[in-house]
């Protein structure tokens, strides 16, 4: 979460007027892909909110705030990327009627109130999973996204997306040994009448949570 908001904050307004960092459950942080993100095959992934901000106070563009499900059209470019792995780049956003926005009236009413106009979203990819998609949109800049723009968001991307694989893969590491401590203490402990006993694992790097040993800590006697 805080490697996506940073590269949202980094890209406004460097780039863009608003920008979103969406990451797909199929790749749970702190956990490894169940499956590597192809084809969808009529399977709509879910997004979940990590990163967003934008020149405008409280970031009225987005309607979800940071940690929130996010809803996503299956006609909308965002399943286009999640599909082919590939950038999109709409340098006139599409808003006429006929287009994905016809299935997101919430989204299209956003779109013609803030003016947005121009519009790039980019996958995130990390050592061959697709951790999820950043949008890039302008509204009160007046020029359009161009190729240049893209090449520039994607390589920004692609360096960000590696700590936010790093960040997943920690977490999941992390996890897993606080789940080896608690394994190695004892299943229950008994002090007779005279005092209460209970088990903590006392890592030998307090920062990091890791090594140590086992300890018993007493509690005061029963009066």
């Amino acid at each position: 979460m805080h490697t996506a908001q940073e590269l949202a904050d980094f890209t406004v307004p460097l780039l863009a007027d608003y920008v979103t960092v969406d990451l797909t459950e199929a790749v749970r942080l702190g956990e490894e892909p169940l499956e590597r993100l192809g084809p969808m095959g009529g399977r709509l992934p879910k997004f979940r909110r990590a990163g967003m901000a934008s020149i405008h106070p409280g970031t009225p563009e987005s309607l979800w705030p940071r940690g929130e499900v996010v809803y996503v059209p299956p006609a909308s470019p965002f399943i286009r990327v999640l599909s082919s792995g590939k950038s999109v780049l709409q340098p006139v956003l599409e808003t006429a009627p006929g287009t994905w926005l016809d299935d997101d009236p919430a989204r299209a009413a956003k779109i013609r109130e803030l003016g947005m106009h121009s519009l790039m979203v980019v996958p995130v990819h990390a050592r061959g999973a697709l951790l999820g998609v950043a949008v890039f949109v302008r509204t009160d800049t007046p020029a359009p996204f161009d190729e240049a723009d893209l090449l520039f968001a994607e390589e920004l991307v692609a360096r960000a997306a590696l700590s936010l694989d790093n960040a997943r893969r920690y977490t999941r590491e992390r996890a897993t040994a606080l789940a080896l401590q608690h394994s190695l203490l004892p299943r229950s402990v008994s002090g007779g009448a005279a005092a209460d006993v209970v088990a903590r694992y006392l890592p030998a790097d307090a920062e990091g949570g890791e090594g140590g040993v086992g300890r018993y800590v007493h509690g005061q006697p029963y009066r």
